[in-house]
């Protein structure tokens, strides 16, 4: 039965080595490659969508494409 006040023994963690490569693998070049591609589609979606969706809300208060050039 173990004391209020016992901590059992840290055993040391044997899964991850001491050093690490500073060089980047190539496996994790690719993956990271993918995440970054995947990224930026589901934020070019959202984009898109977002877009959209304030067209459709400016279509019905303006003709937004036939507004007259009023910039410099």
């Amino acid at each position: 039965m173990p004391l209020s006040g016992w901590v059992p023994p840290v055993r040391p963690n044997h899964n991850r080595p001491d050093r690490v490569s500073p060089r980047m693998t190539r496996r994790s070049l690719i993956r990271l490659i993918v995440m970054a591609l995947l990224l930026g589609v589901a934020l070019a979606a959202g984009a898109w969508w977002t877009l959209a969706v304030l067209g459709d809300m400016l279509w019905s208060v303006a003709p937004v494409m036939h507004l007259p050039h009023t910039g410099p």
